[in-house]
């Protein structure tokens, strides 16, 4: 199992100036360093970060362990920063059996979230689990577990789905 963190915004729609991986919660954690946390507490036992947006200085906050994934092209969108880890993943882990894909601005989202996803692992499976938002706009923080055999999919935006694939 092996994660991708998507750490590639600016940040600009919420007006913070600095890259969403930079930014810090009330204990002064980086929503980076919280992210990795989760994932790696959460069952993932290698994590790919894709950085972007003042790519320097989120590299150097990246927690020791982790793959550093430039996305040249990450003012195109999540696409882009999604398919450039995908990419990583597929060239220097290719007998990896599935991906967690998890979002840097989902500081909700914690290890417990991240086992339901490893939980329901399976080669031709999508699993998705939400939880609300501490905090913002209501709304769901989705990791995603990708099966190596499946690239798309949906699911509820709260509780663990599960789709079959083949």
């Amino acid at each position: 199992m092996v994660g991708v963190l998507l750490a590639a915004g600016a940040g600009r729609r919420l007006g913070l100036g600095t890259s969403k991986a930079l930014v810090t919660d009330e204990r002064g954690r980086s929503w980076l360093d919280r992210s990795v946390a989760a994932l790696r507490d959460g069952g993932v036992a290698e994590v790919y970060v894709v950085v972007g947006a003042e790519a320097a200085a989120v590299e150097a906050a990246i927690p020791a362990g982790c793959v550093t994934v430039l996305a040249r092209d990450w003012q195109e969108g999540m696409g882009a920063s999604l398919r450039t880890g995908l990419d990583a993943v597929q060239r220097y882990s290719p007998d990896a059996d599935a991906v967690v894909v998890m979002l840097v601005d989902t500081p909700g989202v914690g290890a417990d979230v991240v086992r339901r996803v490893v939980a329901h692992k399976a080669p031709n499976a999508l699993a998705r689990a939400g939880v609300r938002r501490c905090a913002g706009p209501s709304g769901p923080d989705r990791p995603r577990s990708l099966a190596r055999r499946t690239r798309c999919g949906g699911g509820r935006p709260r509780g663990t789905r599960v789709s079959a694939f083949g």
